[in-house]
């Protein structure tokens, strides 16, 4: 073989590894992001995430992993007004809405009448409803009944490994309904509310 032709075979030996090499790498750019995104998954220090975590309550963005939700006021189930007599049955709201979240997460729902709203005494939370989201259609999932001053809900949401992000199907709305006794002295006028305390954190499986 002249050493002419043994260039040529040499050049075209190099080119091939050089084309080789420009595709792994950007094979790698592709790929490595989304491996580096889910790479903290199985940690047990939530911190060290690099995802997005992103968990709004009423429209209000949770920054904490534990905190109240302020004050919820209530309203009368017959008008929706804050206009609350003896015997009325009135309700609040709850919105969890995690779908801008890239982990899995769980939160829990804690709500005690007796130390955490100026609701008279005896006032019980009849029943609470849970609604979820499709197609930004709201749909009732399910009824609880308790009749009994408290409620403690907890939940998990879980990421499917082919998603980025949590689906709008995990954004869900709890509806309390609580009773006022009857008959009970009821000052006119009076804004009713309720604090309740939410946690939300990465879900971790054991």
């Amino acid at each position: 073989m002249s050493l002419k032709k043994h260039y040529k075979f040499n050049r075209k030996k190099s080119i091939k590894q050089y084309i080789k090499l420009i595709i792994l790498v950007i094979l790698m750019a592709a790929v490595l992001p989304t491996f580096l995104r889910y790479a903290y998954i199985g940690m047990s220090d939530a911190t060290t995430s690099t995802a997005l975590f992103s968990v709004k309550v009423n429209d209000t963005l949770i920054t904490n992993e534990t905190e109240t939700a302020g004050e919820i006021g209530l309203l009368n189930v017959k008008d929706s007004t804050p206009k609350i007599d003896s015997g009325d049955t009135c309700y609040f709201e709850i919105t969890i809405d995690p779908t801008a979240t890239e982990v899995s997460i769980s939160y829990s729902i804690l709500v005690n009448l007796q130390s955490s709203s100026n609701l008279p005494e005896g006032t019980v939370i009849e029943k609470y409803e849970k609604y979820i989201y499709e197609n930004n259609t709201e749909t009732l999932d399910s009824t609880t009944n308790l009749n009994t001053s408290s409620a403690n809900i907890s939940e998990d949401v879980l990421l499917q490994n082919t998603k980025t992000a949590l689906s709008s199907t995990s954004k869900v709305k709890y509806k309390f309904f609580c009773k006022i006794p009857f008959p009970i002295d009821i000052v006119k006028d009076t804004a009713y509310t309720v604090t309740p305390n939410i946690s939300v954190e990465q879900y971790i499986s054991q």
